[in-house]
Order: structure tokens, then C-alpha cells, then sequence
């Protein structure tokens, strides 16, 4: 999924994981093929966010500018890159997102069903509901051009990867997460961070259950799904899932 970089994140992230990410792909090449230039995404946070909805999908290409290896190379670079990737050209940190509707985010199934699970669960309005989003992705560190990570560079970066989303989950502490990845995909994170989902055969719904407080779904990405079941299924879930949390 390809975006225009319009965001920044208020929460500072583990410095010490984004350095031991971006030193590890650094080093694994050219034992593995690194898709260069690279797009190094940091989580971005919505204006409006206040732990309503994280969404999570799998990995980003097009967030500006290209990186090159000789980038990761050294600390210094590297703290840099990890800035660059912070950085915002918006006051609003996901306006890009209603901005470009019609010519790019609408045409993503990723920001589509964003929109309906919002929609359904009356987070923010027709306007503005990607402003009360926190966005990011399990893996940070893939091509710029196209395409997710390779299974190589996914095992590179899998485990700072995780500790990012450990750091993430912890300072904007939102009250449903929804991983819009594929069971594959979020499953070794999952079994990292330590929350126990229940299965689920609805559309598009992989697993749900509650996690330190937290609402959990575990959901296909829905590219070439059917959006408006799935979206259903989701927010079904996520209901569910709040009258289990409800004290009493």
C-alpha cells in the first residue's frame, strides 16, 4: 500500500528498537536481497486520537523519501532516517488520508474498511474519522516502490518490529486494535506480546478476544474481500468483545 507522507507521531518510540531495526537490515545485506530504496514507515497518530481504534496492517511502500542502505549505515544516519520517517507536512497528521479519498486512499481496501469499522462504531464523523485513528504496521522496513517484505527481511526485522509495536501498544494504550494483516502475517507478533485470542469463523475474521484491558481482532486484509460482511464481522466483534470487558 503506497501513501504520501502527511503525518508525525506525538509519542516518542524505542530508540534503541529503531536502531537495532535499522542496523539489522543494515548488516543482512547482501546475504539477503534488500529492496532498494527502502520506505522506513514510523506509527502515525491521528489529531483527534484519544485510544478509540489502532489499526495495523502489514507493511507500507511509498513513505518519502527513498532510503538507501548507505543510510542504515551508521547510528548517526540512521537517527536521521528514523526522524525523516517521523516528520509531517500536515498540522492534521492523517488529513492525507481524506485529502487524497478519491485519488488514492479511497482506492485502498485498507482505508475502506477503515472507514466502515469507524463508521459502524461511530468513531468520529464523515470528515474526520481518520483523525481519531492511531495507523501503523507489523513490519516498518520495506521497498519503496512495491510490495511487502520477503520472508528474509521479514525474519531481519521481525523481532525490534515487535518490540516497536510493544512501545506503541503501551504509550497510546488504545481500547480496540484491529489487525487488518491476516492471521500469517500477526500471528508471530501475537505470540510475542501475549495476548490470547479466541478463534472466529466470520468473514474475513480470523480471532478476537481481550488483551490487557484491550479489545482484540485478528481480521484478513481485505484486499478482494467481500468489504461490507467483513466490516460487519468485525465490528460485531469488536461489540461483543466490549460487553466482555463492561466491569460487572
Amino acid at each position: 500500500m503506497a501513501m504520501t507522507q502527511t503525518a508525525t507521531v506525538d509519542i516518542t518510540e524505542s530508540d534503541s528498537a529503531w536502531d537495532a531495526l535499522l542496523a539489522a537490515v543494515h548488516a543482512a545485506h547482501p546475504g539477503i536481497k534488500v529492496p532498494v530504496p527502502l520506505s522506513v514507515f514510523a506509527t502515525q497518530v491521528g489529531g483527534s486520537y484519544d485510544g478509540e481504534l489502532m489499526v495495523i496492517g502489514r507493511a507500507i511502500n511509498g513513505w518519502p523519501p527513498d532510503v538507501s542502505l548507505d543510510d542504515l549505515a551508521e547510528p548517526e544516519s540512521r537517527r536521521r532516517v528514523v526522524a525523516t520517517a517521523r516528520a509531517t507536512d500536515d498540522d492534521e497528521p492523517l488529513a492525507f488520508v481524506h485529502r487524497e479519498w478519491r485519488r488514492r486512499s479511497g482506492r485502498s481496501a485498507f482505508w475502506r474498511m477503515a472507514w466502515r469499522v469507524c463508521e459502524a462504531l461511530q468513531i468520529g464523523g464523515s470528515d474526520d474519522w481518520a483523525h481519531h485513528l492511531a495507523w501503523s504496521h507489523l513490519y516498518r522496513v520495506a521497498g519503496q516502490r512495491s510490495g511487502n517484505p520477503s520472508a528474509p527481511l521479514s525474519r531481519v526485522q521481525r523481532g525490534a518490529c515487535t518490540e516497536l509495536l510493544r512501545a506503541d501498544l503501551h504509550r497510546l494504550r488504545p481500547r480496540r486494535v484491529l489487525f487488518l494483516t491476516g492471521a500469517s502475517w500477526a500471528e508471530p507478533f501475537l505470540e510475542s506480546l501475549g495476548p490470547s485470542l479466541g478463534p472466529r469463523r466470520d468473514v474475513g475474521v480470523h480471532a478476537a478476544g481481550s488483551w490487557d484491558g484491550r479489545a482484540v481482532v485478528l481480521a484478513d486484509h481485505p484486499q478482494c474481500r467481500p468489504e461490507e460482511p467483513m466490516a460487519e464481522a468485525i465490528t460485531d466483534a469488536f461489540r461483543e468483545l466490549a460487553v466482555s470487558l463492561s466491569p460487572g
